[in-house]
């Protein structure tokens, strides 16, 4: 998570504010969020190391080869004769290449840095939704004390409570999700 966006949510965070919302704080049910997406940064980063070092792997190539064959000759000289050979032979070669230039370029890291830069789009997506619902979670809750005969109320807190459960992995309600 960017710093900033870290400074903002902890500086807009319920903690800070005069009646804290019930639940676990913002910024630990974000990282929840990116977490049950799988969204972490580290794949990224992960993946362009391996795209830095992958120029220096050889490409490695085998083959076999059989020959199976017969000649036949025919000696025409003094003493006329003919000779029948059969021959058979199997060659083996192993070839190892390296391209270095890749260690200066290589069109993978083009597609990780775009994969990278989808990721991040999705990370910022996926943030904005979650501290969006947690804090129509906390109005909603603060309403509710206000005003407790609304039951559309409840229903609404409840919907978005199970709307942020489900993006967090089971957090809210503590039990794992059908996808873990």
């Amino acid at each position: 998570m960017r710093p900033t966006i870290l400074i903002c949510v902890l500086l807009l965070s319920p903690a800070t504010s005069a009646t804290p919302c019930p639940g676990p704080p913002v910024h630990r049910v974000v990282t929840a969020a990116l977490a049950a997406a799988d969204l972490s940064r580290r794949r990224s980063t992960s993946w362009r190391r391996r795209a830095r070092w992958a120029a220096l792997l050889p490409r490695v190539s085998a083959r076999l080869s059989r020959n199976i064959g017969t000649s036949e000759y025919w000696d025409l000289g003094y003493k006329p004769a003919q000779n029948l050979n059969v021959h058979l032979a199997t060659r083996w070669e192993v070839q190892a290449s390296w391209d270095l230039s890749r260690l200066v370029f290589d069109r993978a890291e083009l597609r990780v840095s775009r994969r990278a830069s989808q990721l991040q789009d999705q990370r910022r997506r996926l943030m904005q939704l979650v501290i969006q619902l947690y804090y129509q979670r906390c109005s909603l809750i603060e309403m509710r004390s206000t005003e407790p005969q609304q039951a559309s109320g409840r229903l609404k807190v409840l919907q978005v409570t199970a709307v942020l459960d489900a993006l967090t992995g089971g957090l809210f309600s503590g039990r794992p999700t059908l996808d873990d």
